[in-house]
């Protein structure tokens, strides 16, 4: 009875939240999560430029830093040059609507990091252009495109169909 009086008085003391983990876990734990961080990036990513055939070739910066993370991993996107992730982060940011996808969301946000936390490029110094700017080149059938040379070059359909005057 002596025992289990004094296992009642013993003062008791409440831990709220896990415990502590020792530093050798939180490493590991912390590798587990980059690499799951990392599966996620490349999934989303291989599922968003897998949408369409032809984003692979649109998308040329996107699909960089898509092989420089299936490479070399987190390391091999620091690598990456501060130009192509720039125009990649654009090219990223106007392919994507709906940033649920974890990954997307964590590849947009490392992209922006990096793009923040790096120097500017100066080593080009021409004008850089806009890529929203740019023309979307389509293939068309041959008739339209004579149309179109007729237009640009400055002759009218009509003076086409109008029979040469003789000399």
């Amino acid at each position: 009875m002596q025992s289990v009086g004094r296992f009642l008085q013993r003062p008791v003391s409440i831990r709220i939240g896990a415990p502590k983990a020792s530093a050798a876990e939180q490493r590991a734990a912390q590798k587990k999560r980059l690499r799951a961080s990392l599966r996620f990036m490349q999934s989303d990513l291989k599922h968003l430029l897998d949408q369409h055939e032809s984003t692979r070739t649109l998308m040329r910066h996107l699909c960089f830093v898509e092989r420089a993370l299936r490479r070399g991993g987190l390391v091999g996107l620091e690598r990456v040059p501060t130009r192509v992730v720039a125009k990649a982060l654009a090219e990223l940011e106007r392919l994507v609507w709906d940033w649920s996808p974890v990954g997307l969301a964590e590849l947009r946000s490392r992209l922006a990091v990096t793009l923040k936390n790096r120097p500017a490029d100066d080593t080009d110094d021409h004008q850089q252009l806009d890529t929203s700017q740019r023309a979307i080149v389509t293939e068309v059938e041959h008739s339209m495109f004579e149309q179109s040379q007729r237009h640009w070059s400055g002759r009218d359909e009509a003076a086409d169909r109008m029979p040469a005057q003789p000399a």
